[in-house]
């Protein structure tokens, strides 16, 4: 009885595997056309501790003009410069000689937004080779720049044709935006820099400002494994029916 119902079945069985086998390929596809190109989030305002994303495997994080720090939940390393971890030109500039035009509520969340690296060109995230071919990143970015000229100042960041502007001072008791990207790392695709790092450009209407970044590994991507367990499942009722 079971040989002649999988012999009715199978051409819905047939059916369902081409299915997956199409949607499988059409996400392995979408995945390998946006290698290593950022997609990124909406920019979002500075406010508070809720402003950091902790989705994931941690995989570094660094500020610049202060010290080694943790905030919400991240270990940032301190560097006199950037330049360690990949961005190059500019100064560092370090505004605690001005009043702050407000608070995130937190000491040191606003020690990370007084330091910043100035007049960037680009950004190499993966300090020391630390990124992996096929996997998925999640990229944070501050900029901040409270100083009172800087009101109306932008800086760019550019991977490919995706791009993301965010404006570094609000004007009054304002700060700046934090970013949140998503990509999936391939090695032949790193727009520059070292192997098993990312390379992103960057501008600024006035040089571009960075005062910290956090980038995390995150999980497999929920729909690609259940394509993949679809398609198992398929195979398996084909080999029990053969057999």
């Amino acid at each position: 009885m079971s040989g002649a119902y999988f012999s009715r079945r199978s051409p819905q069985i047939k059916k369902c595997m081409k299915k997956s086998i199409i949607s499988l390929l059409t996400l392995l596809c979408a995945f390998q056309a946006n290698a290593s190109t950022i997609t990124w989030g909406t920019p979002t305002s500075i406010v508070d501790i809720d402003d950091f994303l902790t989705t994931g495997t941690f995989v570094e994080a660094y500020n610049v003009g202060g010290s080694a720090t943790t905030v919400g939940g991240i270990n940032f390393t301190a560097a006199a410069t950037l330049n360690a971890s990949g961005v190059t030109g500019g100064r560092v500039f370090s505004n605690t000689f001005l009043p702050f035009p407000t608070t995130t509520g937190d000491n040191s969340y606003d020690n990370l937004l007084l330091g910043a690296q100035i007049e960037s060109t680009y950004l190499t995230i993966g300090k020391g080779g630390l990124l992996v071919d096929g996997q998925e990143y999640s990229l944070q970015i501050w900029v901040n720049d409270s100083r009172a000229l800087a009101v109306g100042r932008t800086v760019s960041f550019n991977t490919g044709d995706n791009s993301v502007t965010l404006d570094v001072n609000q004007g009054a008791d304002t700060l700046g935006y934090t970013v949140v990207g998503t990509f999936i790392y391939d090695e032949n695709n790193r727009f520059g820099g070292n192997p098993n790092t990312l390379h992103l450009t960057t501008s600024g209407s006035a040089g571009a400002v960075i005062n910290a970044y956090a980038l995390y590994a995150i999980p497999e991507p929920a729909s690609f494994a259940l394509l993949a367990a679809g398609l198992v499942g398929a195979l398996v009722v084909v080999r029990r029916r053969r057999s």
